[in-house]
């Protein structure tokens, strides 16, 4: 699944979205529903959300997740544990390399990597700050 980013979006988080293209944010609503032998309709009355946004929930058309949301289709479906309805996508590779950085992580702290992204991102979010700023004294 591929990113999409709402214009919202600062660019550190859009720099950190696209080093992994492959890595994204899975909704297993469809196969809920159909395990539970549920409509999006029936969902809808259950849960008091649109039907429409229920279905982009379900079909990745939302670039952000409403708390409230998320938390009465879990009341509705009586599910315990987020992984049900979501769960992160990766090619092998990506996920290899993220086990391999975890464990550098666990036993070193704060990685090199991890300091050089920080610094970016510092950079990036102070230069959108500053443009920000300029844009207001307009």
């Amino acid at each position: 699944m591929t990113h999409t980013l709402n214009g919202q979006t600062n660019g550190a988080t859009r720099d950190v979205l696209q080093e992994y293209p492959d890595f994204g944010l899975e909704c297993r609503l469809a196969e809920l529903l159909e395990e539970r032998g549920l409509k999006l309709d029936e969902l809808s009355l259950l849960t008091g959300i649109r039907t429409s946004t229920l279905s982009f929930i379900m079909n990745h058309k939302k670039s952000t997740i409403n708390v409230g949301h998320i938390t009465a289709i879990a009341s509705a479906l009586k599910i315990t544990d987020i992984r049900q309805l979501y769960g992160f996508t990766m090619e092998e590779e990506t996920r290899r390399k993220f086990n391999m950085e975890r464990r550098l992580q666990e036993s070193l702290g704060m990685t090199e990597g991890m300091e050089q992204r920080m610094e970016k991102n510092k950079a990036i979010l102070e230069k959108e700050r500053e443009a920000r700023q300029t844009k207001n004294e307009q």
